[in-house]
Order: structure tokens, then C-alpha cells, then sequence
């Protein structure tokens, strides 16, 4: 399964929460459903709407970094836009930039190295 990027998923995250907004409360729980049905993905939605809450696949366990990542990158992406630095800018990371003590996929690839990536592919 390819991932979409990050931006794309930002995107389809406010076009979702824009259609909620206008549907009653009694509607969302078969609106998400619909959305999520036949993704390759293990999806877990709650929404708070006026004096509801509304939950999908609540059960489930999700890790918790994933869900800071997505918040990070959007702020990252936020600043990035303001200063006007594109995607396609490059900052160069050396082994001190990477924490070897968590599960690091740049880690795992690029080992030690001394690297150098565009900001796209870094929140790639």
C-alpha cells in the first residue's frame, strides 16, 4: 500500500471534518464508515459535535506518536509556508540529529551517515 503524502492526508482530514460540520450527529457515525470502508488501514475516528460524541473503531489501540507526528508536520508545513520555504529546500543531518534510542526509520537507512534531504522527503 503506498502512503499518501502528508500534506494529502492533512487535506483529506479538513475536506472530512468540513463534512461533518454538515451533517447532523446522528449521521457522522455511517459518514466515517462510508469513508473508511475498503481501505487497506486500521482507522479509529472520534468527533465531538455540538453535545455529541461520536466514535468508530474506538476499540482499537492506536500508537500514540503517530498521532504527534501528524500535528507536527502540519505545524512544521504552517511555518515552512509563512517564511516561504519551499519543500524542496535541503537541511543536512549528521548522527547527533537522530535519537538511536527510539524506532527511527532514517536511523535504520541511513545509519551514521552524514545526509542531506529535502524537508519534503524528511516529513516523507
Amino acid at each position: 500500500m503506498k502512503s499518501r503524502g502528508l500534506l494529502t492526508k492533512a487535506v483529506v482530514s479538513g475536506l472530512l471534518l468540513f463534512q461533518f460540520l454538515a451533517v447532523s450527529a446522528s449521521d457522522l457515525t455511517s459518514d466515517i464508515q462510508e469513508v473508511i470502508k475498503g481501505k487497506n488501514a486500521q482507522v479509529g475516528v472520534a468527533v465531538l459535535y455540538k453535545d455529541d460524541a461520536v466514535a468508530v473503531n474506538n476499540d482499537a489501540q492506536y500508537p500514540l506518536m503517530s498521532v504527534f507526528k501528524f500535528h507536527i508536520t502540519l505545524t512544521v508545513l504552517k511555518k515552512m509556508e509563512q517564511e516561504g520555504i519551499p519543500l524542496t529546500a535541503v537541511v543536512t543531518l549528521g548522527p547527533s540529529d537522530i535519537d538511536t534510542k527510539t524506532r527511527s526509520p532514517m536511523y535504520k537507512k541511513y545509519k551514521s551517515k552524514k545526509i542531506t534531504l529535502s524537508y519534503g522527503d524528511l516529513i516523507n
